[in-house]
């Protein structure tokens, strides 16, 4: 399965949203299975984006959303940044590590209020 970087947007822009007392057991976005979602809430655990539980069936179950979750969402929601970052990383033609999409999602953000 491919890693999909609108979806791992949108599923870390739900968690953001979660009530800490009352959140949600499961994350819904309109025409995406559950498989692909766990999915990447499995590959946003691994690389300390969410805090989680983990079933023994590979079942994720997010609470909240860690520094390094934030960090990337608040550079992502400029529509503006984030569709820059993506068109910029389409024209180079190289996959790149969630990490470097964060950390060119920052750049593009410090860029755009003027502290570069």
């Amino acid at each position: 399965m491919k890693r999909d970087i609108d979806l791992i947007k949108t599923i870390l822009l739900k968690i953001e949203d979660f009530d800490t007392y009352n959140r949600p057991t499961s994350i819904d976005v309109s025409g995406v299975k559950e498989n692909v979602i766990q999915y990447h809430l499995n590959l946003l655990l691994e690389e300390n984006y969410i805090v989680a539980e983990k079933t023994g069936y590979q079942l994720v179950y997010p609470s909240r959303l860690t520094s390094k979750g934030h960090d990337f969402i608040d550079a992502a929601k400029n529509e503006s940044i984030w569709n820059s970052a993506k068109e910029f990383l389409k024209n180079k033609g190289v996959t790149v590590t969630l990490d470097i999409v964060k950390d060119l999602l920052i750049s593009s953000l410090k860029n755009h209020i003027g502290l570069k």
